[in-house]
């Protein structure tokens, strides 16, 4: 089961006012019978792709009028629509023409019906990575000035700027305090193409982070910028997509929740929504952007004292809302910790039991290492320490047991099946490497995204437009080089 990753996770920074001592407890009871299933949320195309997973009913037959494929889009007559929904019939990927007429492709060696694309190298069946993956050196990037500032996290993020299908670059370029919004059309053969898209000199300091979402829902990806200023005050800023190459600002929201940036339906409205935070001093914002109305309707949780060095979304409690879990602790900060909170389906969130953690942790990941169908947490911290704290279904969690070493910090920045066998892997950005998951909890030792590639994921995203999640790897002598999926 491929399960959908929500999370960013930190590389470095400093808190510079730690939280207050947390002193709540694991929940270490034993699970009762309600089960938390993994659900998708948010739509395709405006978000990085690192699976899709969950509650869907793989039968294909919904009810006696209507016929869904695993994504569960069909038209108006009850069928599936080949244009919103590519999906496989034996070994053939169904897709549609220019004309909106259903298309039948045969694939080489096997159709993925989870991804809905075609199998172009190894078995078709959990083929080794070296059977599938492969290098594409890079020319025209140099991503020397990306700004990263309070809360230790690059300032650069992957979406689908241009509309082709095929995630660019966009990142800011740090001069002083002040920075230029730089993109990078990727134009395939491991080309981009950089330019100067907007002069931020007049908003606060550079952005923390970037985040790709269509703000205005015209179906163009724009970009959200999240400011900070010293003193523990910050701002969004909508940067709008006009289809020709150029983004314009457009609202403001004043919130000092400026670390992370994740879409969902929190609400339960069927409309993907924003929630955003913490802020990178110790108070613990949670920041709820209605979808509805974008950065003109929010509403703020206050959680514990949490300087948050990462956050994930999904259902842990199984009641059809996300939840939130926020991986808590900077260096001489009280609070080590992974804290979920359970929405309420209304944008507001509440605190559960906490997973106590032995070292800082760089960030959280959500995913089912032991196959149960259950949300599982994972983690690195800045010892090079990998942890998972097995879930128990509403919400609970086991303690955080160690299941890897790797050189320090340990940086998880994604789960996703890399070698295609249902089970969810994890991939380190600080080594760029994977740890290839046995299924019952364990994992193998830790191995290169690819063999003879070395260095560090800057970024993930979809460059080839297979819906597969590919790695961009700095590596050890400067240069660049994407991993890419193979589908």
């Amino acid at each position: 089961m491929l399960l959908t990753l929500l999370v960013l996770a930190c590389d470095g920074g400093a808190s510079k006012r730690p939280p207050a001592t947390d002193d709540s407890a694991t929940d270490l009871s034993e699970p009762d019978d309600t089960e938390a299933t993994p659900t998708t949320e948010g739509p395709p195309e405006s978000r990085p792709h690192s699976g899709t997973g969950g509650t869907t009913d793989h039968s294909g037959i919904l009810d006696d009028t209507s016929v869904t494929d695993d994504t569960g889009v069909t038209d108006d007559t009850g069928t599936i629509d080949p244009c919103a929904t590519p999906r496989c019939d034996g070994s053939s990927l169904i897709t549609c023409d220019g004309a909106g007429a259903e298309l039948v492709t045969p694939c080489a060696v096997g159709c993925d019906a989870e991804h809905g694309v075609c199998i172009a190298c190894g078995d078709g069946v959990g083929s080794p990575i070296e059977d599938c993956r492969y290098e594409q050196a890079v020319s025209g990037l140099d991503l020397g000035g990306v700004a990263s500032g309070y809360c230790g996290i690059a300032s650069l993020t992957a979406a689908d700027l241009d509309g082709d299908l095929r995630d660019d670059l966009a990142w800011a370029s740090a001069s002083g305090t002040a920075s230029t919004l730089v993109t990078a059309a990727y134009a395939g053969g491991g080309v981009f193409l950089p330019s100067v898209s907007e002069d931020l000199a007049d908003y606060p300091d550079y952005p923390e982070t970037l985040h790709g979402h269509d703000l205005d829902r015209d179906g163009l990806i724009d970009l959200l910028a999240l400011f900070n200023v010293d003193g523990g005050t910050g701002a969004w800023l909508e940067l709008h997509n006009d289809g020709a190459g150029a983004l314009a600002p457009g609202a403001r929201l004043e919130s000092s929740a400026v670390c992370v940036a994740v879409e969902g339906d929190y609400n339960s409205d069927g409309i993907v929504d924003l929630l955003g935070g913490p802020d990178p001093y110790g108070t613990n914002p949670l920041v709820f952007v209605d979808g509805t109305s974008g950065l003109g309707s929010s509403s703020t949780t206050e959680l514990s004292d949490c300087a948050a060095r990462g956050l994930a979304v999904g259902d842990l409690d199984g009641d059809g809302v996300l939840d939130v879990v926020e991986a808590c602790g900077f260096e001489g900060s009280g609070t080590k910790a992974l804290e979920p909170a359970l929405g309420a389906g209304d944008g507001t969130f509440v605190l559960a039991a906490a997973v106590l953690l032995p070292a800082n942790p760089t960030g959280v990941a959500m995913g089912d290492f032991d196959g149960n169908g259950i949300f599982d947490l994972a983690t690195g911290d800045e010892s090079g320490t990998v942890l998972v704290a097995f879930g128990f279904g509403a919400g609970r969690f086991g303690a955080a047991t160690p299941v890897a070493t790797l050189e320090a910090p340990a940086s998880l920045v994604s789960v996703q099946d890399i070698d295609r066998d249902g089970l969810d892997d994890l991939v380190d950005g600080a080594t760029a490497t994977w740890l290839r998951s046995v299924g019952d909890g364990t994992f193998e030792a830790a191995a290169p995204v690819l063999s003879g590639v070395s260095g560090r994921v800057r970024v993930e995203g979809d460059f080839d437009g297979d819906r597969v999640p590919d790695q961009l790897v700095e590596r050890e002598d400067g240069s660049y080089t994407l991993v890419l999926s193979g589908a």
